[in-house]
């Protein structure tokens, strides 16, 4: 799993590659860290390159968007894969990311 943050004036640009699964969570969380704690960033997630992704992942996109909407932010996730856009639809989450 590789996560590539780019800070651009009106936007944040996150590209992620690989699985989120239980043991890439845990990398994957601390390199988003930095964001969840600056507020009102409006973040674009790129998950072209994302092939599988657990409730352990859906649970820290989660904290990042309420991190961010509650200070006048936004996440929203883009380009995902057929099998991640599935687990976004069963859980409810493309309601709230895509």
């Amino acid at each position: 799993m590789k996560t590539t943050i780019q800070q651009f004036p009106e936007k944040v640009l996150v590209v992620v590659e690989g699985d989120l699964d239980t043991p890439t969570c845990i990398p994957f969380k601390a390199d988003l860290a930095p964001l969840m704690e600056q507020k009102g960033l409006h973040i674009e997630m790129d998950m072209s390159q994302v092939p599988y992704i657990s409730s352990h992942g859906l649970r820290i996109l989660l904290s990042l968007a309420q991190a961010q909407v509650g200070s006048g932010g936004s996440l929203k996730v883009t380009a995902v894969t057929p099998t991640v856009k599935e687990v976004f639809e069963l859980t409810g989450f493309d309601k709230i990311l895509l």
